[in-house]
This record gives C-alpha cells, sequence and structure tokens, in this order.
C-alpha cells in the first residue's frame, strides 16, 4: 500500500498491511513478550507497557555500526513488549555525542564511509517510523548525531545541566559536514524554516531554555524528575488507541519516506564524498586529537 494512501481511522488489519509493505529498515513486528534485552550498552526496563531504555555505551554513548546494530535488535523485542519507549542515558552530564568520530576517523574508502552512513540512516529512520510511541528523557548534552537520535523520537524533554548547561543541537557544519537532507527536514519542522537555515548553517548548540523556545524540545525538567515527568507523559499518549496514533503517526512521516525512497540513496552518496574530503577528515582528526586531550 502506498504510503499517501495512509488515512486516519485505518483499522488494525489495514494498519498492520500498511505497515508489511514498507522496507525492510522500517520493518515493525507484532506483540510477544519481551525477552530480557539489556546488555553492557543498554538497560531495558519494562513497565506497564513502557520500556525504559537506558543508553550507557562508552564513550559518550557515541554512534556507530555496533551501536546501530545492537539497537536496532533491541527495538525489535521492545515492540513486541510495550506500546511506549523511553529513550534516556546513564552516561552523566551526555544523553548521546554523536557519531563516533574516532571510528569515523579510521574511514579510509568510500565504500566504508557510505557503508557507515548507511547504517545510521537505517537506524534513524527505524527509530522514526517505530510504531511505539517514543520519548527521549534529554538527561544531557544531545549534539549532533545525538540531537538527531532526538528529533527521530515522538517527544523530547531535557534538563539543563547544574554546573555547566546542557546543549542540543546539529553542530555538523564546525567539522565540515552537510547535514542529510533528511535530518535537516526534521530540524526544520521542529524550529521552522527560518531558523533551521540560520542554526544549520552556524552549528549552533542551544541551552534547554533556547531549545524550548524554539520548539526543538517539548518540556524541561529536573535532573531528579525528568523520568517521572517522561513517564507521566507517556501515559498520557497512550491512553489513544495505538492504531489511529501511530496512523496518524505515519501522516505526518510519509512525506520524507517517500523522498528518502526516491532520493535516499543519491544523496547519500553525495555526503559520502563529503566525508572523505582531505579537508573534513583533517576536521574530524583534529576534532579526535581535542576529544582525547580533553581525557
Amino acid at each position: 500500500m502506498a504510503l499517501s494512501r495512509v488515512v486516519l481511522g485505518l483499522s488494525t488489519r489495514r494498519t498492520g498491511a500498511f505497515v508489511r509493505s514498507l522496507p525492510s529498515c522500517f520493518a515493525i513486528t507484532t506483540n510477544r513478550r519481551l525477552s530480557d534485552n539489556s546488555s553492557q550498552n543498554f538497560k531495558v526496563e519494562v513497565q506497564d507497557d513502557i520500556a525504559t531504555v537506558t543508553m550507557s555505551k562508552n564513550p559518550g554513548n557515541t554512534l556507530d555500526l555496533n551501536f546501530f546494530t545492537e539497537f536496532s535488535s533491541l527495538l525489535d523485542d521492545v515492540e513486541k513488549s510495550s506500546r511506549g519507549m523511553i529513550l534516556t542515558s546513564s552516561i552523566p552530564k551526555i544523553f548521546c555525542a554523536g557519531l563516533n568520530l574516532v571510528a569515523v576517523s579510521k574511514l579510509s574508502s568510500f565504500e566504508e564511509v557510505d557503508n557507515f552512513l548507511a547504517g545510521l540512516e537505517k537506524f534513524w529512520f527505524r527509530l522514526y517510523t517505530s510504531k511505539l510511541a517514543t520519548v527521549a528523557a534529554i538527561n544531557g548534552h544531545a549534539t549532533a548525531g545525538g540531537c538527531a537520535v532526538t528529533l527521530a523520537c515522538d517527544y523530547r524533554i531535557m534538563t539543563k545541566g547544574s554546573d555547566k548547561p546542557h546543549v542540543i543541537g546539529l553542530n555538523e557544519s564546525r567539522l565540515g559536514m552537510i547535514l542529510p537532507f533528511w535530518l535537516l527536514h526534521v530540524f526544520k519542522d521542529a524550529i521552522g524554516n527560518r531558523n533551521a537555515d540560520l542554526h544549520a548553517q552556524l552549528g549552533t548548540l542551544f541551552p534547554a531554555e533556547s531549545a524550548f523556545k524554539l520548539g526543538l524540545i517539548d518540556e524541561i525538567a529536573s535532573d531528579e524528575e525528568i523520568l517521572s515527568v517522561a513517564q507521566k507523559q507517556m501515559k498520557n499518549v497512550l491512553k489513544v488507541a495505538d492504531h489511529s496514533r501511530y496512523g496518524t503517526k505515519m501522516l505526518f512521516r510519509r512525506d520524507l519516506i517517500e523522498q528518502y525512497r526516491q532520493f535516499g540513496d543519491k544523496q547519500r552518496q553525495k555526503f559520502s564524498k563529503i566525508l572523505v574530503n582531505p579537508d573534513t577528515q583533517k576536521l574530524i582528526k583534529q576534532m579526535v586529537m581535542q576529544l582525547s586531550k580533553a581525557k
């Protein structure tokens, strides 16, 4: 069934047929009990149809091929047991620090880079199109790819930070990168065309209050209360029938999904060429050196 034919009020059977028509990276499964899917990098707790997934991958919950694979497998299991997912972090002051720049700096060919970015896109769209209601409980910095993870979620709650304000934003331009079109699309959806245009170019990182005013996050909570606030929001969302909530969710996502189907591979290959550019590689390696010195 084409995405353009999805309408509000789909029956459960028709929604299932639509879901099965999506590409494999958007695959969704039927309900069953969740096995213990906690690992060294992710802790999963399920209560009242709500799974709380806590990222604990060092360093900084950075994104790499292992992260993409493990998270996608975890999401398969969570979808079989739960109706909603709260995503948060156990690493102090960091929700997700974006791409694993050490891993990226070691990619030596266009093919390796393109494979890496394909993994990123498959992971991101998997979360973006999940049948789960998703809440990002952002209890630390969410920069670059970390911000992208939050933008794949339905609702975003963030803490201010204490001694140093937590920040969120897409700062890829500072590393000589251009944002992929699908990420610009959701960034623009969140904060508006003019703000997205300006801040994507500048690579602006926002403290929580500024992010809230722009619409990049939906709510601010204290460090102590963020999970309870996320639980409250999730319980409110789950009062809506899953088929109608998810059907509406996919209506809002269908245009981007269709664009990605048509142009995703070609656009990713352009981005891959930028990432293997010597100037970009130089900036990434400089950033890796700075991060190593800061430890």
